[in-house]
């Protein structure tokens, strides 16, 4: 009886120790598996926000060259607007000057008469 319940025991304990066993191997199995797929996850992850990194990045370039563009015309545009203004007021002025000057010459001719 005594030979009996000792193998029993023995393989009790192989059998609760080749359980734990095969809990942990198939722990780290799945651990290794749910791993990867994380690696797998954040690789692909980072590799999507560095495409639209670049993606962002040439697309502000595109705009901002148009933009350039835009604003090197404009800024044209307004120093020759500015010219024309300065041209228009100095014409105005003279003519102004050649008319009160008539004024004045005609009045002074009236005068001297």
């Amino acid at each position: 009886l005594h030979t009996t319940f000792t193998s029993w025991k023995g393989a009790a304990e192989n059998g609760r120790r080749g359980r734990a066993i095969t809990r942990r191997f198939v722990g780290r199995w799945h651990n290794k598996l749910v791993f990867s797929s994380f690696v797998t996850w954040r690789d692909m992850t980072l590799e999507s926000i560095r495409h639209e990194a670049l993606v962002f990045k040439y697309a502000n370039r595109l705009v901002n060259s148009h933009l350039c563009k835009v604003l090197v015309a404009w800024s044209a545009f307004t120093k020759q607007q500015n010219r024309y203004r300065l041209l228009v007021g100095r014409f105005r002025r003279r003519m102004l000057n050649v008319q009160a000057s008539k004024a004045w010459g005609s009045w002074q001719d009236f005068v001297d008469q």
